[in-house]
Parts: structure tokens; sequence; C-alpha cells
């Protein structure tokens, strides 16, 4: 084996390991960005079919008792099953 390129194959062996790591981590963002929920953006606050779903105002998030829709606090009932806040 040539001596001169030891440093060579050090520094591929290097660079692989990190290009690994850089995998790996990005990966572990995107589950958590999956996870920690993009649900309020599928949420409609526009006309509501079963009433008055909004009362004005803003007051937060509300999560639904029964299917779980993270929504806007000012509605009295959820956008998505119609469940009394």
């Amino acid at each position: 084996m040539y001596e001169e390129f030891i440093i060579g194959y050090i520094i591929s062996g290097l660079a692989v390991v990190l290009l690994a790591v850089v995998i790996v981590l990005q990966c572990i963002i995107l589950k958590k960005m999956s996870r920690g929920g993009s649900r309020s953006n599928d949420v409609s606050y526009g006309s509501y079919s079963k009433g008055n779903a909004y009362s004005g105002g803003n007051r937060g998030t509300a999560i639904c008792r029964n299917c779980a829709t993270q929504f806007d606090a000012a509605h009295v009932v959820c956008p998505k099953c119609g469940t009394p806040r």
C-alpha cells in the first residue's frame, strides 16, 4: 500500500462518517417535525354548516376531545366533527 495515500483514505473516511451523521440528524429532525403537527394547517376557519362555529376573539388553540383536532380556541365547536368545546 502506498503511504502517501493514507492521509487521503483517512480524510475520505471522515467525510463518509460526517455525511452519515448529517443524514441521521436530518431524519431525526424530519420525524420530529412530522410528529409536531401541522394539523392546524388543514383546519378550515371559514363558514361552518352546523351553526355558528366562531364566537370571535383569539384565545389560543384548543384540542377536540372527540377527534383530537387542534383548532382555534375562539371556535365554540370543533370545525372537523362538530363536538362542542
